[in-house]
């Protein structure tokens, strides 16, 4: 019994020397929450929160931007507000931010818990990018499923019509002239002859707005067809995107079957005022003429006709020799047509309006008597940022 009364007594006073030998921590030394990043610890609690937000260089946020951190798999995207958390292992750790036709940036987190960023456009990026349907694949694999014309390719050269501007610049677009006459109808066949009695003509789409190209049209004069598109002056378009493939119909149904013509119009930027006049004037004329009989000529054959059939002839040698009427139809009926065209615009705005005003005024005669087209245009693209939702 004493043996064991000893025992129990020799393990209290062996407790007790424990507690007293192990440290204390005054209440004024206490630490809450995490401790300081070690390197050399093993423990996965010992990590470090971020937070910032990802904006673009107006300070707008950028929703979906990838934040990672470099050289692991550890990273987040940003929400709806362009911020993100992230917990990360090392202060002294480089943040990787990317965003789509943005530059990528590498800042180094020096001990920061918040990090705001701006990033820039990449120009570049944005080249080589296409939107296809609802989302964007590289350019480089959609060659053949888009053709692109830019206002860089047609502003110097004398365009009438939109059919001009897209002739041996589209790959795999055919554009036909139905007629020679000013104006005329023009057929664009994307995808072929899909159809014998339903249309072939693609769905034009202006500014996001989808019109009917009416070819249709019945002038008072007789039957000549009129082309719905030679309205839009070339001089006020800004890009022209040709959708080949089935993922335009994603977004305009049906409609695409025949493929999509994307018009967008030029558009006010904010900054210095720009203001562009665009003049020229030029002539038509038909080069290759058919080399017709002289009212002498006809005369001759016409009585060697007859001979052969045993009939008296039809013009007296006296005709033959001065006749009375000698007409040059073609002399009378082509002639040499001008064309004149004059363009005024002005763009320019503040951080929240732009505007874009556009004047047009084309004439041009055709190479036939009593062939014309005149256009006069008008377009104004006004742009208002009301707050930051609008």
């Amino acid at each position: 019994m004493k043996r064991n009364v000893y025992s129990v007594m020799n393990v209290m006073v062996y407790l007790i020397l424990l507690m007293m030998a192990a440290p204390t921590h005054s209440r004024g030394n206490a630490s809450i929450g995490r401790q300081p990043y070690d390197k050399n610890s093993d423990d996965k609690q010992n990590v470090m929160p971020i937070s910032g937000r990802v904006m673009n260089e107006e300070g707008e946020t950028l929703v979906g931007a990838s934040v990672l951190l470099k050289g692991t798999s550890i990273g987040t995207t940003t929400d709806v507000s362009g911020s993100f958390t992230l917990e990360v292992p090392d202060p002294n750790g480089i943040l990787v931010f990317s965003y789509i036709g943005y530059e990528t940036q590498e800042i180094p987190i020096s001990n920061r818990q918040v990090i705001d960023i701006s990033l820039l456009p990449d120009i570049q990026a944005l080249k080589e990018i296409q939107i296809v349907g609802y989302g964007t694949q590289a350019k480089a694999e959609v060659t053949s499923a888009i053709a692109s014309v830019s206002a860089e390719e047609i502003k110097d050269m004398p365009l009438v019509g939109l059919d001009q501007a897209l002739q041996g610049r589209a790959a795999g677009v055919q554009v036909t002239n139905n007629s020679g006459a000013p104006g005329g109808g023009v057929s664009i066949r994307i995808r072929g002859t899909s159809s014998l009695g339903a249309g072939n003509e693609p769905l034009y789409v202006v500014d996001g707005v989808p019109i009917n190209n009416s070819q249709t049209f019945n002038q008072q004069t007789g039957e000549e067809r009129i082309n719905g598109m030679s309205n839009i002056n070339p001089s006020d378009i800004e890009s022209i995107e040709i959708l080949k493939d089935a993922a335009s119909a994603s977004i305009y149904g049906a409609r695409a079957a025949n493929g999509v013509v994307l018009i967008n119009t030029k558009r006010g930027k904010a900054g210095k005022q720009q203001i562009d006049l665009n003049t020229w004037y030029g002539f038509s004329k038909v080069t290759n003429r058919y080399d017709l009989l002289g009212s002498s000529d006809f005369g001759v054959l016409v009585n060697e006709g007859l001979a052969t059939v045993n009939v008296a002839p039809a013009f007296t040698q006296e005709f033959i020799d001065n006749p009375t009427v000698d007409t040059d139809w073609q002399e009378e009926i082509f002639r040499t047509a001008p064309t004149a065209n004059v363009n005024f615009s002005a763009r320019g705005g503040s951080e929240k309006t732009q505007y874009m005003l556009g004047l047009g005024y084309m004439d041009q005669q055709g190479v036939i008597i009593e062939s014309r087209f005149k256009r006069y245009n008008l377009r104004i693209n006004l742009d208002q940022k009301i707050n930051d939702k609008i």
